[in-house]
């Protein structure tokens, strides 16, 4: 019943269709959008919380901060669409950076054991050198 064309009671019914399955997809229904209704107004306060919080953090931080050359306190104040672009470039781009930064730390500990090898070797060569000039007094 969950793609139930609420426009065709009729037609469901004639075609044997159970009323009680219409009431409980319309419930099902009626309670999904008004879940979603209150998401949204609660992402809504959400979001102008953390619009008024970045607001003060700015104004506190810029009294003891300079402000960088060519800027105003209201160029660092965020609104409302500003937070929710930041959350979707964040939900965008951190699983990449993520994914890069593993990457990055998996070539880091394949080179280890080379750099490992790189550094006995200037080891060994620095001993010879020294056992060198210490043979001959130099």
């Amino acid at each position: 019943m969950e793609n139930f064309d609420f426009n065709n009671f009729e037609k469901y019914l004639r075609d044997g269709g159970d009323p009680e399955a219409i009431a409980k997809a319309f419930a099902d229904r009626l309670n999904t959008t008004i879940r979603a209704i209150n998401d949204e107004g609660a992402l809504n306060d959400a979001s102008l919380d953390v619009v008024e919080s970045w607001n003060d953090y700015v104004e506190v931080y810029f009294r003891t901060h300079k402000l960088p050359d060519g800027t105003i306190l209201e160029d660092w104040y965020f609104n409302k669409d500003d937070v929710n672009a930041i959350m979707d470039a964040l939900v965008k781009f951190l699983p990449a950076i993520d994914k890069y930064m593993k990457a990055f730390d998996n070539f880091n500990f394949a080179i280890q054991p080379t750099k490992t090898k790189v550094n006995n070797i200037k080891d060994k060569a620095s001993n010879i050198v020294d056992d060198f000039f210490s043979k001959y007094g130099i």
